[in-house]
């Protein structure tokens, strides 16, 4: 029986707690009349997609299966496989498989898989997907990219207005505009890790998430902190994981999370004993899985998976690094 993993793809409850805050908002740059800065360097982007925001601050995008759609699916950088809802699966009658075992933030399970015989994503296909099959009310969408569908992609996601620009995964980094900076990590599992990273001054491995709502610590980077008494007083609070499973932690507000020279202020974690720590072996080292409230501290985030690279555009002078050579 195969393993998946999806254990990034996070919901906050609403009911349980008011949404955590984004990350301190810095006063916004000039609107810049190009989509993305890689228009000017590398020509225009192949393929642009307005997404939307779910109730949850996830994103979504516009994909047809099969010829049929378009339907609302998660984009999640977090997820080993794309996955489709039972739904979907019905009313297009995609053939089933045999089942899966299914790693989330909040356990493990059986689930069943389905052939997807294709994907577009406004011009982009993807074929042969075998994908697991989950609920809509779950997973806040129709389905759900993950990286066997986003591997040999950039994502570029440009907060400000918001779009999704997905191109061919770079050769070689362009050009660096004086308010970004391009960080280098590594895979493990499908995530892009990066481990020169601190919160609060404390060292910490962080992995990029867009599948999660709220940023989620382990118990060792809990304990770090509060050992250091750089923790404020928790805020209970309630997520929902992939396959409906509810997760409990405590809300904690932290100063400042700095990733090899880019720095977000005031950003809510969120402390669980979840799965995912587990499943990537990060439980007793300190971890952070960085969310979407994180990430929107940015004016532009860029993915690129197979080249292991981060490249983040800084909305304001006040948290621009200081760049030296061409960072990446």
């Amino acid at each position: 029986m195969p393993t998946l993993l999806m254990s990034l793809a996070l919901m906050l409850v609403p009911a349980t707690v008011p949404a955590p805050p984004l990350a301190t908002p810095p006063t916004a740059s000039p609107q810049d009349p190009d989509c993305l800065d890689e228009k000017s360097s590398d020509g225009p982007c192949a393929e642009q997609m307005t997404f939307r925001n779910d109730a949850y601050e996830r994103m979504t995008v516009k994909v047809h299966v099969g010829g049929t759609g378009p339907y609302r699916f998660l984009v999640d950088t977090g997820a080993d496989r794309s996955a489709v809802s039972s739904g979907l699966a019905d009313s297009l009658k995609l053939v089933r498989k045999a089942s899966a075992t299914l790693h989330s933030a909040t356990g493990i399970s059986d689930v069943a898989l389905v052939r997807v015989p294709r994907m577009d994503l406004e011009g982009r296909s993807v074929e042969g997907v075998d994908a697991p099959v989950l609920q809509a009310t779950d997973m806040g969408a129709d389905g759900i990219l993950g990286v066997d569908s986003l591997r040999s992609q950039r994502i570029v996601i440009d907060f400000r207005n918001e779009e999704i620009c997905l191109t061919p995964s770079l050769k070689s980094e362009p050009k660096l505009r004086k308010d970004e900076i391009v960080i280098t990590g590594r895979l493990k599992k499908g995530h892009l890790i990066f481990t020169r990273a601190e919160v609060d001054g404390e060292e910490v491995t962080v992995v990029i998430d867009t599948g999660a709502q709220v940023s989620i610590g382990n118990f060792a980077l809990r304990d770090l902190l509060a050992r250091h008494r750089k923790l404020g007083a928790p805020v209970p609070i309630e997520i929902k994981s992939v396959t409906g499973q509810m997760l409990s932690g405590n809300l904690h507000i932290t100063r400042q999370i700095d990733l090899d020279g880019a720095s977000v202020q005031n950003v809510a974690i969120m402390f669980a004993d979840s799965e995912t720590f587990r499943t990537i072996n990060r439980e007793r080292a300190p971890t952070l899985l960085l969310g979407m409230n994180a990430l929107r501290g940015f004016d532009e985030v860029a993915i690129d998976l197979d080249r292991k690279k981060l490249r983040l555009r800084f909305p304001s002078p006040e948290l621009r690094p200081a760049l030296a050579g061409p960072g990446g």
